[in-house]
C-alpha cells in the first residue's frame, strides 16, 4: 500500500483515509482472524506481517505485483499460490484484489498446513480484507483449504440471505463436509468497502466468531471432540474461489481485496484478539483464615458489602477488614464506599435497580439496555439524577475498552445488540461505559439523527419499546409517574379534575351511563390525557423509536403517520367514539394533579404546564416526589423490602439530604445501605 490510501470503516458508517503505516497500528480494529484450538501465544500479526510468528505455517503479504503469490513465512517449503487468470485481478504492493471470478491456488496439497494443524489440533487464519459487495453467496470462498464445494478442511468467506454475513466452516471428527460446523456473523456486521477484523476461535468443541474485536457468534458441539485427525491430506490451499470452480455448479467466487493472510497451527486468545478491550479479571481470590474470630461488627460489614456489592465475599476477606475498622470508628458511610468501589456494585446492584424501571413487567431480569446503562453511568459519574428524566445524553461502551458491536443504527437504534453483547461478555460497566452527549434517533434517510426533544431515559429505546409500542401513549404517562414518582395511576386519579383534554376515543356514556364515566373513567383520564400530548410525537414501530419531527408522514419503515406538527396519528384514533372530545394537535400539556392529596404527595416545584417531553421530564425531576421515589427505590433494592409506615420520616429526611447532595445516586446508595434495618438491626 505504499504510495496509496486505504479506507477504514467506522462504527458510524463513515470512512477515514489511512496509509498502510497507520493501518498497522490498528490491527485489532481492521483484522480478520479465524482461530481454532486453545494454546497461549504472544499476539497477532500486523498488516506487514510483524509480530509473533510462533506456530506460523504460511504468510502472504502480497508485496509482489507479478509471478506467484509468495508465502513469506520462512517455514518449510514455501506454499506459493498461482493465479488462474491474472487479467482478472489487480496486484499492488500490499494487496491482491479479485475484480472478476478466478482463483489463487497452491496447485498441490497444502501438506505443511495440514500436518502441523493435525498435530496441534489448532488453527488460526488471519487476514486483512475488504469486501467488494455484501451480497456474495455460495458461500463465497475467500480463503479455503478444500477440494470442491462439498469437501473441505476449513473455509472462510461470505454468505448472503438478504443481508451479508461473515462465514466460517471447519471440519472436525469424521465430518468431511464443513457445512455441518458452520457459523455466521449477525446482520449488519459485514460492511462493503471497509477493512474488517473477524475472529473465530475453537476451543474443544466450541467455536467463536469475532468481528472487529467483537464476539458475534458462538458454535458449540463440534463433532469428534473438535479433532482435526480426519482432515483430508490431499486438499489444496486457495484464495478467491473453490478449487473445483471450473466445473459447472461448483464455482464459489469471492470479490474483494486481501491485504494480509496468515495461517497458524495455534489459536488466538480473547486477549490477543481484543487487546485492551478484553474482559478484565473479576474478584481476586484470597487465602482463608479459619481461626480468626468473627465479631458482630464484622458480620455487619459482610452484610453491608453484600447489600451494596451484590455478591458475598469470604468473612475473612481483606475488604471486610477495612470496612470493620471504619465502622468501629463510626464511619459507616466511608465503609459503604469500600463496597461501592466493587465492580459488582454497578454490574449487579445498580443494574438491578435500573432494570426494574426499564420494562413493563418491572423485573430485575430485564436485559442491559440504553435505559439501564444510562442509570449506571449517571450513578458512577455522580451526575444530578434529575438528568435521568431531562438530559440530552446516553451511555454506551467506549470502543477502546469493550469489544462489542458499535454501529449506532444497527446495534443501538434498531436493536439492543450493543448492550446485550456488553452484558454477555461480563465487562465491568464502571470501566467501559462512557457518556455520549446528544441522543440519537432514526432519521428519514435511515441514518441516525439528533433527537429534537430529548428527555433522558424517558426517550430511551428501552422505555419507549416497553410503553410506546401500539396503544395511544397513555401508558407512557402512567409509567413515567409509576417509575419516577412511585405512584400508580389509581392513587392519583381525581374525579374533580376538568376533563376538557380527555381524548375522543373515550366514551362519555359507557353502557349508556354518564355516571359510570364520571365514577370509573374520568378520574384517571382527566389527569392522564392532559399530560399525554407531551409524548404525542413519539411511537415505537419496526424495532425503532420514531419521532414525528424527524420522519416524513407515511407508512414506510422510516416514516410515521402524523399531522403537520409531528403528532402521531395513534393519539387520535377512534375519534368518532366521542367527537366532542379533545384532539391532540400539538405537544402542549398541563398538569391537573395539583389538588388535595395530589398536591401534598407530589410537591410540585416550578412550571406545571409546558410543551414537549423535555419540559415534562423537568417538572417530574423537580418534584419532591421524585427525590422520595428514588429513596424508596434504593431502599427496596438494598434492603429487599418496601419501607414501612414507621420509616416514612426516614424517607423524607433522606430525600432532603439527597437533594442537598446534588441528587447523587451513589451517595444515596451508600447512605441508605447503612440504615439499621438494612444491616440487620
Amino acid at each position: 500500500m505504499k504510495g496509496r490510501t486505504a479506507m477504514v470503516g467506522s462504527a458510524y458508517g463513515t470512512q477515514v483515509p489511512t496509509t498502510r503505516t497507520w493501518i498497522k497500528n490498528i490491527i485489532y480494529t481492521s483484522l480478520l482472524t479465524i482461530g481454532i484450538g486453545a494454546q497461549p501465544l504472544a499476539g497477532a500479526l500486523d498488516i506487514n506481517g510483524e509480530g509473533s510468528k510462533t506456530g506460523i505455517a504460511a504468510l502472504y503479504l502480497f508485496n509482489n505485483t507479478t509471478g506467484p503469490v509468495v508465502d513469506s513465512s520462512g517455514v518449510g517449503t514455501p506454499l506459493n499460490l498461482t493465479i488462474g487468470d491474472p487479467a482478472r485481478v489487480t496486484r499492488e504492493n500490499g494487496y491482491l484484489r479479485f475484480n472478476q471470478p478466478t482463483i489463487a491456488r497452491s496447485g498441490s496439497p497444502a501438506t505443511k498446513i495440514i500436518n502441523a494443524c493435525k498435530a496441534s489440533n489448532a488453527l488460526t487464519v488471519e487476514a486483512y480484507v475488504r469486501v467488494s459487495e455484501d451480497n456474495q453467496n455460495g458461500p463465497a470462498r475467500m480463503i479455503t483449504l478444500s477440494r470442491d464445494s462439498g469437501t473441505r478442511n476449513f473455509t472462510v468467506g461470505q454468505t448472503y440471505d438478504g443481508v451479508g454475513h461473515w462465514m466460517g466452516r471447519v471440519r472436525t471428527g469424521t465430518n468431511n463436509q464443513g457445512s455441518l460446523n458452520g457459523f455466521e456473523s449477525p446482520d449488519g456486521v459485514l460492511q462493503e468497502n471497509a477493512l474488517h477484523h473477524v475472529v473465530m476461535v475453537k476451543d474443544g468443541t466450541t467455536a467463536r466468531l469475532y468481528v472487529d474485536r467483537q464476539l458475534q457468534a458462538t458454535f458449540t458441539n463440534l463433532g469428534g471432540s473438535g479433532s482435526f485427525a480426519n482432515w483430508d491430506d490431499s486438499m489444496e490451499f486457495a484464495f478467491g474461489n473453490e478449487l473445483s470452480y471450473q466445473t459447472a455448479g461448483q464455482e464459489r467466487p469471492w470479490l474483494g481485496e486481501l491485504h494480509m493472510v496468515a495461517v497458524f497451527c495455534r489459536a488466538l486468545t480473547a486477549k490477543e484478539i481484543q487487546g485492551d478491550t478484553a474482559v478484565q479479571p473479576g474478584n481476586v481470590a484470597v487465602m482463608p483464615k479459619p481461626d480468626e474470630p468473627i465479631s458482630d461488627l464484622r458480620q455487619k460489614a459482610a452484610v453491608l458489602y453484600h447489600r451494596l456489592g451484590g455478591t458475598r465475599v469470604p468473612i475473612d476477606h481483606p475488604v471486610l477488614d477495612e470496612m470493620e475498622a471504619l465502622m468501629a470508628a463510626n464511619q459507616y458511610v466511608e465503609a459503604a464506599k469500600k463496597a461501592t468501589a466493587s465492580v459488582n456494585f454497578y454490574n449487579i446492584t445498580v443494574r438491578d435497580f435500573a432494570a426494574q424501571m426499564a420494562t413493563r413487567d418491572e423485573t430485575m431480569k430485564a436485559p442491559l439496555s440504553d435505559f439501564v446503562a444510562t442509570v449506571v453511568g449517571v450513578t458512577r459519574d455522580g451526575l444530578d439524577a434529575r438528568l435521568l428524566v431531562s438530559g440530552d445524553f446516553y451511555y454506551k461502551a467506549d470502543p477502546t475498552k469493550a469489544a462489542v458491536p458499535q454501529n449506532v443504527v444497527q446495534d443501538i437504534l434498531l436493536s439492543n445488540r450493543h448492550y446485550e453483547s456488553l452484558a454477555s461478555q461480563g465487562y465491568s460497566l464502571a470501566r467501559v461505559l462512557h457518556r455520549v452527549n446528544g441522543q440519537p434517533i432514526m432519521g428519514a434517510n435511515g441514518a441516525a439523527t439528533t433527537n429534537p426533544d430529548p428527555a433522558g431515559i424517558l426517550t430511551s429505546r428501552a422505555f419507549l419499546e416497553a410503553h410506546a409500542d401500539a396503544g395511544t401513549n397513555r401508558r407512557l404517562v402512567e409509567f413515567a409517574f409509576r417509575e419516577f414518582l412511585c405512584v400508580p395511576i389509581e392513587q392519583w386519579a381525581d374525579t374533580s379534575n376538568a376533563d376538557s383534554m380527555v381524548g375522543r376515543d373515550v366514551d362519555r356514556y359507557p353502557g349508556g351511563s354518564n355516571a359510570k364515566y364520571q365514577a370509573e373513567c374520568k378520574g384517571c383520564h382527566a389527569g392522564m390525557d392532559a399530560i399525554r400530548p407531551a409524548f404525542g410525537q413519539l411511537d415505537f414501530e419496526n424495532n425503532r423509536v420514531k419521532h414525528g419531527l424527524s420522519l416524513a408522514d407515511g407508512n414506510g419503515e422510516n416514516q410515521m403517520k402524523r399531522n403537520p406538527a409531528g403528532i402521531s396519528d395513534k393519539l387520535n384514533v377512534n375519534n368518532d367514539v366521542f367527537p366532542d372530545g379533545y384532539a391532540v394537535n400539538n405537544t402542549a400539556w398541563i398538569n391537573q394533579l395539583i389538588r388535595g392529596s395530589n398536591l401534598k404527595y407530589f410537591g410540585w416545584r416550578g412550571k406545571i404546564q409546558g410543551a414537549g417531553l423535555n419540559s415534562l421530564g423537568t417538572m417530574i425531576g423537580n418534584s419532591q416526589a421524585f427525590s422520595r421515589c428514588m429513596v424508596r427505590r434504593v431502599y427496596s433494592s438494598l434492603c429487599k423490602r418496601e419501607p414501612t409506615l414507621n420509616e416514612g420520616q426516614m424517607i423524607l429526611t433522606t430525600a432532603d439530604e439527597f437533594e442537598k447532595n446534588n441528587y447523587n445516586l451513589k451517595w444515596l446508595f451508600e447512605r441508605v445501605a447503612v440504615q439499621g434495618a438494612c444491616l440487620g438491626n
